[in-house]
C-alpha cells in the first residue's frame, strides 16, 4: 500500500437501510467526486415549490361550475405556470390574463384554460377543459 495515500472510513447505507463501513483511499479526484455526489444528493432532496397565478387563488364565476368541463382535477392547476399566457381585455375594460395549455382529460385531447382577474376578490374567473381544439389565445377556444 502506498503510504502517501490517506485512507478514511466511510459509512455506506444500502437501499434496505443496512449500514456498512469501509476504508477508501482519499485522493483529490475522489474528494471532488464525493463533493459532486453530495451536491446532487442535497439538491435532489429540496422540494420543488410550484407557484403560478392559478394555484391558491380565489375562484369565482364559471371557475366554480361543477360539470366535468370546469371541475377537472385541481392537480391540473399545477401546470398553469407552464401554459401560454395571453392578455385579455374584457368588455368592461379590465385587463385580465388568459392561460391555455394542451392536455387531455379522460383520454380526450384538448386544452385547459384559465382566466385570472387582477382583482384578488375575483381571482380565477374561468377554468375549463375544451376538447378537440388547440391553443388559440381566445377564451373558450374561439378561432
Amino acid at each position: 500500500m502506498n503510504p502517501s495515500v490517506r485512507l478514511d472510513q466511510i459509512e455506506i447505507e444500502s437501499q434496505s437501510g443496512l449500514k456498512t463501513y469501509d476504508y477508501v483511499p482519499i485522493t483529490p479526484e475522489s474528494l471532488d467526486k464525493m463533493k459532486e455526489l453530495d451536491k446532487g444528493a442535497s439538491e435532489a432532496k429540496k422540494p420543488v415549490e410550484i407557484e403560478n397565478p392559478v394555484l391558491d387563488n380565489t375562484r369565482s364565476g364559471s371557475a366554480l361550475k361543477g360539470d366535468p368541463q370546469h371541475a377537472f382535477n385541481d392537480i391540473i392547476d399545477n401546470y398553469a405556470g407552464d401554459a401560454t399566457k395571453f392578455p385579455l381585455e374584457g368588455g368592461d375594460g379590465v385587463n385580465r390574463s388568459l392561460y391555455q395549455i394542451e392536455g387531455s382529460l379522460n383520454g380526450k385531447k384538448g386544452i385547459f384554460e384559465w382566466i385570472v382577474d387582477p382583482d384578488p376578490v375575483k381571482g380565477v374567473t374561468h377554468r375549463r377543459f375544451i376538447e378537440g381544439v388547440g391553443i388559440t389565445g381566445k377564451p373558450n377556444a374561439r378561432p
